[in-house]
């Protein structure tokens, strides 16, 4: 704002993201005057929002005289939004207590990150729950228009009572999170608190004090958490039910490893084991583990090709498999059916089976695959009973998206 000291400024129209009073009040502490009316001091002209034919006259008469600067309202307003000095707002809303201008700053689409934080932490929801009253509602429709991925695809979602919980499950923001759980009403929202414990996002911080809360699905949520640091995973290791998740989804070290050794079959499923841990593993010849195994998208090559050896595993590593020796391999075998599944697969060898068996399984199973070419994607989506798993297929809708095309 510092370009526009000591001028006078003209309003024309309404502002957008400020009320009129508000805007007048922090300019004025830049030493920017913003008057509604027009006199001979006035050197700036905002163009607003709605202007009126008056004041559309007036701007006309203004430019042919020429003299003036004209600036858009939208222009203003975000560099007045940027050289707030943060800790001097907050420090008056607390004197001020004024519920209604926090609310509209809560509103203001310029405000920055940190400060719309802090202004959140410091609303009043009344003890009642995020949509209980029209205040409520308009601030939890803020964080979920301000925050929601792609939410053009989905305008409604910010006055849907699920519209928190699917924001939370999308968002990777660490302070949106930490945030969230802070707030009032989401004591009412077991589910909301769920949520927020499974994302592996969710900061250490309150993680820890998720599982302070004691509560069986909180606890179980945060077991499934790949992030959950060590001493927290420690706390829950005691009880079976916990552990089983954990020993499957934490990202492990070799001391966690010997710790959660008792769940072997839940071990062998978890794609952060290291080479030794797979062949330790391995070494078990327990049934049930080497099927996890089989199912581990990380697991290693050699391992991949003594596992292959077993008839009743065959199936599962042609299906899971990344190496591409054995693809071509399952490919020579014609194990089609589950080489069609396996998203590990090279777009020439899923072509080739696309060709080589129209059975509905597998042409399925190819619908689906991300690997699949697109242009057997289009030729796939001319078929009635596939055409919906084309277009559930996410690496054609990003095609789709990308090249702006629509559907045929």
């Amino acid at each position: 704002m510092e370009k526009y000291k000591g001028k006078k400024l003209l309003l024309l129209g309404k502002t957008r993201a400020f009320l009129f009073d508000e805007l007048v009040y922090l300019a004025d502490i830049f030493g920017v005057t913003v008057k509604k009316e027009f006199d001979d001091t006035i050197d700036t002209v905002i163009e607003g929002g709605v202007i009126s034919p008056p004041e559309q006259d007036l701007a006309d008469e203004l430019y042919k005289k020429g003299g003036y600067s004209f600036v858009s309202i939208d222009s203003i307003e975000k560099d007045l939004a940027k050289s707030l000095d943060i800790d001097t707002l907050l420090m008056s809303f607390k004197l001020s207590k004024d519920s209604d201008r926090l609310k509209d700053f809560l509103t203001n689409e310029y405000i920055d990150d940190k400060l719309f934080f802090e202004l959140l932490l410091m609303y009043d929801w009344g003890g009642e729950d995020f949509y209980e009253n029209d205040d409520n509602r308009d601030v939890t429709a803020t964080i979920i228009r301000r925050y929601y991925k792609d939410i053009h695809k989905n305008h409604n979602v910010e006055f849907a009572t699920t519209g928190l919980l699917h924001l939370v499950s999308q968002t990777d923001n660490q302070r949106l999170l930490e945030v969230l759980y802070k707030l009032e009403p989401v004591k009412y929202h077991t589910d909301l608190k769920v949520a927020i414990s499974i994302n592996p996002h969710t900061p250490t911080k309150v993680l820890k004090d998720l599982i302070d809360e004691n509560i069986i699905e909180i606890k179980d949520a945060v077991s499934h958490n790949p992030n959950l640091q060590k001493e927290m995973a420690f706390q829950l290791v005691g009880e079976e039910e916990f552990a089983k998740k954990i020993a499957k989804n934490i990202y492990l070290d070799e001391e966690l490893f010997k710790a959660l050794k008792d769940y072997k079959h839940e071990l062998a499923g978890n794609t952060s084991l290291s080479a030794s841990m797979q062949k330790e593993l391995f070494e078990t010849n327990d049934k049930e583990t080497l099927i996890s195994l089989a199912l581990n998208e990380n697991l290693i090559e050699d391992l991949a090709y003594k596992l292959l050896e077993e008839n009743e595993l065959k199936s599962l590593i042609y299906q899971n498999s990344r190496f591409g020796e054995i693809h071509q391999k399952g490919f020579e075998e014609k194990r089609f059916l589950e080489l069609s599944k396996n998203r590990f697969v090279a777009s020439d060898i899923l072509e080739q089976i696309y060709y080589k068996d129209n059975s509905f399984d597998i042409q399925k199973n190819l619908a689906q695959n991300p690997n699949t070419p697109v242009d057997i994607l289009y030729q796939m989506q001319l078929d009635s009973r596939l055409a919906r798993y084309v277009r559930e297929n996410e690496a054609f809708g990003k095609h789709i998206q990308t090249n702006n095309i629509g559907w045929l």
